[in-house]
């Protein structure tokens, strides 16, 4: 009987509560106050050619091939 009234309950509260009608800048603007922007408001950075590059190597050990540790 329990789950009865529960589902009267939600029920009546379904039909008589009214849904929020917002108008299209009022969804962008709250839109906007959470993070969203658009694709073309974006400013994307280029990478550099592929031979302007460091290999890996030489960011990882240095220019020399040595991690600055003295060999044992």
């Amino acid at each position: 009987m329990g789950i009865g009234i529960g589902w009267l309950a939600a029920a009546i509260l379904f039909f008589l509560w009214k849904p929020l009608s917002m108008s299209d800048f009022e969804v962008e603007r709250k839109a906007r106050d959470l993070g969203m922007v658009y694709q073309h408001e974006l400013v994307v950075f280029k990478e550099e050619p592929e031979e302007n590059k460091p290999q890996e190597a030489e960011k990882v050990l240095g220019h020399n091939g040595h991690d600055g540790r003295e060999d044992l």
